[in-house]
């Protein structure tokens, strides 16, 4: 066997591809189980590289996350927007095309004319390939609004060398990319990934759906009811849907209710109410909706994987955490809740403070080594606690509890896809296709067909009979809004029109700027941010949400911001010629 490891010395940094995958020297065709399960798993630990990337790239450039003094210089040009610096780690170009290439290479390779029990199932292997690749594409398209495209693997200097000396022909911009991923995707709509077991699961939950990516293209593309129509296919076929989590009501033990509330006098501490314990478990809503994420295992059973720095970045080393702004938006939410005391007695809650910030994806510094007591504790723990900048930072702090250690599996993980988020996306889609009333009842209600009856939820003219349908099948019959997960069973946003048959764009718009905040609050500092501040300012006649967002984050830049168009938010690609 050998090692195919090839390197572009004489090639721009960008086009440097390698593949550590081991092949046959005589023999690169991919036609056993065993070539399968490797070829994939060596293209996920490659894909493990680019998650830090699309987190920082998608929230340090956004108006929520933000440098501690502890930081590096790459994540403080990062979160300037300062692009100067090419050798930046977070705008290396070669890890995205170190997935394509090893995709490449499994696509071209792979022989899907295995049949096993009258199925092709080696044809699952380049589904899942086509997906990864196609998802790395569109992060480039969103990124740096364009990239080269190519469909064969580069295996020599020469290879590398046509591409990138030829932009004419192989730089494609970002909706040519679009146009390429859509006709590549859409042949293999319906195709199942692979399922064999990992750590923490089968594999196929680490491969983002086509279903989604398109959906996200469309929306680009401004293909609203395209874009509606996959998020729809691909929330129904995750099965994800079966109640989005009310966080209300969590039962731990009998006849102990725990209810997530907040005490009016500090919203952002736990309390007890007539027995009633107060608690949050956002990380476990998390986990049970993701759809697609990058592992980061402890071990190397399933071959090499890389680590993420996000848990470092976030907890121990503390270099980047919530900005005060972000902390003050969920802070200042709504909170109401009708329920039951122990006597069985109807009680409000009512507060402010949305349940998905503090306790939710954030937490106050409780001790710093000022005030942390040394009593009993070994040399060692007094070093561990020593290395970790969190507990040196004052106790107001706040840090982000996202990438914090989930299990004994994972040091980490990045959600990529979830069908919460894929709720958001289709209530974008589906009220910029010039229904906000049934986007508007995403967040408010949950899509199912008792609430599509209700004509004080939904109006009867959005609604037409393939709508109705989509939505009255059982999986959906206990949705509910993603607003009662934060602010309680009992908030809704409601139309600030008293007429009867408002103006349409108003409409859209205003329910528009509800959804964008409550993408912020549904899924902060997961790596969608910056990018869905631009693609929301995208739409047309739309305002410059992310002009006005980071804004309040760098106030003094406000004009420079108010000036920019869309194309101008984009990473400039380093188009230099090879040597």
């Amino acid at each position: 066997m050998m090692t195919m490891l090839v390197g572009f010395s004489s090639c721009e940094k960008m086009m440097y591809v390698e593949s550590d995958r081991y092949v046959y020297a005589d023999n690169n065709r991919l036609d056993s189980p065993n070539d399968s399960v490797f070829s994939l798993v060596g293209i996920l630990s490659k894909f493990q590289k680019l998650g830090d990337q699309y987190v920082l790239l998608g929230e340090l450039r956004g108006d929520l996350m933000d440098v501690t003094h502890n930081t590096t210089n790459d994540l403080i040009a990062l979160n300037q927007l300062d692009y100067s610096d090419t050798d930046n780690e977070y705008l290396n170009l070669s890890n995205y095309y170190a997935v394509i290439n090893n995709c490449n290479y499994l696509i071209q390779n792979m022989d899907t004319s295995i049949v096993v029990q009258g199925e092709l199932t080696m044809l699952r292997e380049v589904a899942a390939a086509k997906a990864i690749r196609a998802w790395t594409y569109l992060q480039m398209a969103l990124n740096y609004n364009g990239a080269f495209y190519y469909e064969i693997p580069i295996l020599t200097v020469a290879q590398s060398q046509e591409i990138s000396s030829n932009k004419d022909l192989y730089f494609k911009d970002r909706e040519a990319l679009f146009d390429l991923l859509i006709a590549d995707l859409y042949p293999m709509l319906g195709v199942s990934y692979p399922t064999y077991p990992v750590t923490s699961g089968n594999i196929d939950k680490l491969i983002p759906s086509m279903y989604y990516i398109l959906g996200e293209i469309y929306l680009w593309k401004g293909m609203y009811t395209q874009a509606a129509e996959m998020y729809y296919q691909d929330i129904y076929k995750n099965l994800a849907v079966v109640d989005v989590d009310n966080s209300s009501f969590l039962y731990e033990e009998p006849n102990l209710i725990s209810i997530n509330g907040y005490s009016k006098d500090d919203p952002y501490n736990n309390y007890f109410l007539d027995g009633y314990t107060i608690k949050h478990e956002w990380d476990l809503q998390y986990l049970n909706e993701t759809t697609a994420n990058m592992e980061y295992y402890i071990n190397d059973d399933y071959g090499r994987f890389n680590a993420s720095k996000m848990y470092r970045y976030t907890y121990t080393d503390y270099c980047v955490k919530p900005t005060e702004n972000a902390i003050q938006f969920f802070a200042q939410q709504p909170y109401l809740h009708q329920g039951e005391d122990a006597q069985g007695n109807r009680v409000n809650i009512a507060a402010t403070g949305d349940l998905r910030g503090i306790t939710g994806s954030m937490k106050y510094v409780e001790e710093n080594m000022e005030t942390l007591s040394t009593e009993g504790m070994s040399a060692t723990e007094m070093k561990q606690f020593e290395q970790l900048a969190i507990y040196q930072e004052p106790k107001s702090s706040v840090y982000i509890t996202t990438y914090l250690t989930s299990s004994s599996a994972m040091s980490n993980q990045i959600y990529l896809q979830s069908s919460n988020l894929a709720y958001l996306r289709y209530a974008e889609a589906i009220n910029r296709a010039g229904k906000p009333s049934v986007a508007l009842a995403v967040i408010n209600n949950g899509l199912n067909l008792a609430t599509l009856r209700d004509s004080l939820k939904v109006s009867s003219w959005e609604l037409d009979s393939a709508l109705v349908e989509k939505w009255s099948d059982q999986v959906f019959l206990f949705n509910v809004g993603t607003r009662t997960r934060g602010q309680g069973v009992s908030t809704r946003v409601g139309f600030f029109f008293e007429n009867a048959n408002p103006n349409l764009n108003d409409s859209i718009l205003f329910v528009e700027k509800v959804l964008l905040e409550e993408c912020a609050l549904e899924t902060a500092f997961k790596g969608n941010r910056f990018h869905d501040l631009l693609r929301y300012t995208n739409h047309p006649d739309a305002p410059n949400y992310i002009a006005d967002a980071l804004a309040k984050k760098f106030p003094e830049r406000a004009g420079e911001f108010a000036s920019k168009s869309v194309e101008d938010w984009f990473i400039p690609y380093p188009h230099q010629p090879a040597e």
